[in-house]
């Protein structure tokens, strides 16, 4: 009689999760047996993965969204969103994509019809003593989230290390603490009594072309 022994993670790198759930056409998907390291093909030949340095050196071009190859990763935590604090002064309304508004996307998570773990994942960084987001619009989706219905909820993050362009693109002058919508008087707080913007009754409007380059809170803030 043969015994067959069989090996399974005990969890997903969440990046990784989050791929399967979404992506479709998936060709190939590599799982170390050691640690926490993946590769994954899609059949359009786009590949996403979590490896060493020297993987990436011998690889000689940056894969499509490979997590860890513009930022490197310190942790992935569960954090509440008040207790995040946004990077820049004012923020966008509207994804970098031009089809989804802060609004659009809050409610679809508050009807569930999406799940926090459905975005990706947030970026964030150690500065000053505190937790600052570099996806400043997917925080303020968080926050509204969590003031409206979700008081406890908790999203995963990425914790990156600083790079050399955070600090000229850290325009807040409040510590983070609030944020306005561009090109209007709204503002998000960490509370309703910090927050004049109501996702349920007040208007957001979508621009009728796609966002450009420039008015990108961060390279990462898509959807």
């Amino acid at each position: 009689m043969m015994c067959t022994i069989g090996y399974y993670w005990c969890s997903l790198h969440p990046t990784l999760n989050a791929l399967l759930d979404k992506e479709t056409g998936i060709h190939r998907v590599d799982l170390s047996a050691v640690d926490g390291a993946y590769f994954l093909q899609l059949k359009d030949g786009r590949a996403f993965w979590d490896v060493s340095r020297d993987f990436d050196s011998e690889m000689g071009i940056q894969p499509q969204g490979a997590p860890g190859k513009k930022r490197k990763t310190s942790a992935f935590l569960q954090l509440s969103p008040s207790k995040i604090r946004f990077s820049h002064h004012e923020i966008g309304p509207v994804f970098s994509s031009g089809q989804y508004s802060i609004k659009d996307t809050f409610l679809a998570l508050h009807r569930r019809d999406l799940q926090p773990e459905d975005l990706p994942l947030m970026y964030v960084v150690q500065h000053q003593g505190h937790y600052v987001s570099i996806s400043n619009r997917r925080l303020a989706v968080f926050r509204l989230l969590e003031m409206f219905g979700k008081s406890n909820l908790k999203v995963p993050v990425e914790l990156v290390y600083q790079m050399g362009s955070f600090s000229s693109r850290y325009s807040t002058q409040c510590d983070g603490e609030y944020a306005y919508l561009r090109h209007t008087d709204f503002y998000i707080g960490r509370t309703r009594d910090e927050t004049n913007f109501d996702p349920f009754n007040h208007k957001l409007s979508k621009p009728t072309f796609r966002a450009s380059c420039c008015d990108s809170d961060a390279d990462s803030d898509t959807l």
